[in-house]
């Protein structure tokens, strides 16, 4: 099917092909570049950057570190006293972020979480 696209737009307009890692584009990106050997393969940095976040974020430690950092996350979020103190404390310092919860699909919500 991108074989047909490239063809049907015109090879000339593509310059480079981008994918992840998985074995189906490892396969079409093999056969993209055999068709159009004046195409750059280029792999996704984010996603490589990713899949390396993923493997830092199962270290023990990591994990041990994103759990507790989560726990204090909902415990000011489900509090509201605690979190109206939280909200003027950081004011007081100038802090203008406040509480984020992290989730597994979205790699940088681990670092804002923190």
């Amino acid at each position: 099917m991108i074989i047909k696209e490239i063809d049907r737009w015109g090879p000339q307009k593509f310059a480079c092909i981008v994918t992840d890692n998985a074995r189906n584009m490892v396969k079409t990106r093999r056969l993209v570049l055999q068709r159009f050997p004046h195409m750059v393969d280029v792999r996704c940095m984010m996603h490589a950057f990713s899949t390396t976040m993923a493997s830092v974020m199962g270290h023990k430690y990591a994990t041990g570190l994103i759990t507790r950092a989560q726990k204090l996350v909902t415990f000011f979020r489900a509090s509201h006293q605690p979190l109206a103190l939280l909200k003027k404390l950081a004011g007081n310092m100038g802090i203008k972020r406040m509480l984020i919860t992290s989730n597994k699909t979205r790699f940088t919500s681990v670092h804002a979480s923190l």
